[in-house]
């Protein structure tokens, strides 16, 4: 296996003993160096284990052996370094013995107190909110007018008439035409618009009227 040597940032080409380029390279980063990356066909293709070939069973059964001891030295570790973390056995108070007699009984009782353990793989029983981070700078500040008294003007413009419906009125109120008027926008200034297909219409009803009228009379 021979690998070039790049400077800076960039990952180096490396080469398996083939001289084909090995990209499992890239998934072995950091903390995924120790990861089991499968990108090549071969990987892909399951092994039978004859009975005669007992030394290829044999490597099985080895690396198998040493996944499992390194798995478990690993998960070990952590669990132990929970635990400091926590509360380690040696930092626990020794038992507390305690003698005592009961009220209404003969003789006497004795209790043994110890501290109670805490096991590091219980999840949490409290949720902690996280208090969100203050901005780094000032908010920016709401420029007002300078106050001046209300005159009539600014009442009479803030003053919102009741709306008016010419479809809706609930409680029968009396409303006059102005009011009607205004309500649809157009104040009564809107010129009235006849169709050209009217005066077609009613010149055919007329003749159609008229031909009916002989036609009952011929009758």
């Amino acid at each position: 296996m021979t690998s070039m040597k790049v400077g800076g940032n960039t990952l180096p080409v490396t080469v398996d003993e083939h001289g084909q380029v090995r990209y499992d390279v890239i998934a072995r980063q950091a903390e995924n160096a120790k990861k089991i990356v499968y990108c090549h066909y071969n990987d892909l293709v399951p092994k039978f284990v004859k009975d005669h070939d007992e030394d290829l069973k044999f490597d099985v059964v080895q690396e198998k052996k040493k996944l499992i001891e390194e798995t478990t030295r690993e998960t070990k570790a952590i669990l132990l370094q929970k635990i400091g973390t926590q509360q380690s056995w040696d930092s626990m108070e020794p038992p507390k013995f305690i003698k005592y007699k009961p009220c209404r009984q003969q003789g006497s009782r004795l209790i043994k107190m110890v501290e109670k353990a805490v096991d590091p793989m219980e999840p949490p029983k409290f949720k902690h909110k996280k208090v969100p981070r203050a901005s780094g700078s000032p908010p920016v500040p709401v420029m007002h007018s300078p106050p001046r008294p209300l005159t009539v003007k600014d009442q009479q413009d803030w003053k919102i008439p009741p709306c008016i419906s010419n479809w809706k009125n609930p409680k029968g109120y009396t409303i006059p035409l102005d009011k009607r008027l205004a309500a649809d926008g157009s104040g009564g200034f809107d010129e009235v618009k006849i169709n050209d297909n009217f005066p077609k219409l009613a010149e055919a009803l007329y003749v159609a009227t008229e031909k009916a009228t002989e036609a009952i009379a011929m009758r």
